[in-house]
């Protein structure tokens, strides 16, 4: 199955680091591969993953590889991100496999959690028709 997920707008807070962008995320069985645009003070930055490894390419320049597409962007921009949750939130969803704390809103979507030690707000829904409601802004800290 191949899913892609684009959120306009993606912004992540660690302390005083505070950083927007655009992500576009595509599935297909178990790998994934994650767009990053405008993000961490770099033009784009692509993550490939699979169970082998990940490969991370900054701007077309030389790859970076590691475990897990959370090493490549640590090692390389000093950011953690949370990956395999992130792909439950940006369908706004908690991870399941995860203790959770929830707030919905008015309509029954996801509106707050928190999860491994982050706090995640939809910020905005888009309402697509057939598909119902996506996340189209999120902010995580």
């Amino acid at each position: 199955m191949i899913r892609g997920i684009s959120v306009p707008r993606l912004a992540v807070k660690a302390g005083r680091r505070h950083e927007t962008a655009t992500i576009y995320w595509r599935r297909r069985g178990l790998t994934s591969r994650i767009d990053l645009f405008g993000a961490f003070g770099v033009g784009r930055v692509r993550i490939s993953d699979d169970p082998q490894g990940a490969v991370l390419v900054k701007d077309n320049a030389d790859s970076i590889k590691g475990q897990s597409a959370d090493e490549v962007l640590y090692r390389t921009l000093g950011w953690h991100v949370p990956f395999k949750q992130m792909g439950y939130w940006l369908r706004g969803l908690p991870e399941p496999e995860l203790p959770v704390t929830i707030k919905l809103d008015k309509n029954g979507r996801l509106e707050k959690l928190i999860q491994s030690g982050w706090q995640v707000t939809f910020l905005q829904y888009r309402i697509y028709a057939g598909l119902g409601a996506a996340p189209e802004a999120l902010s995580c800290c």
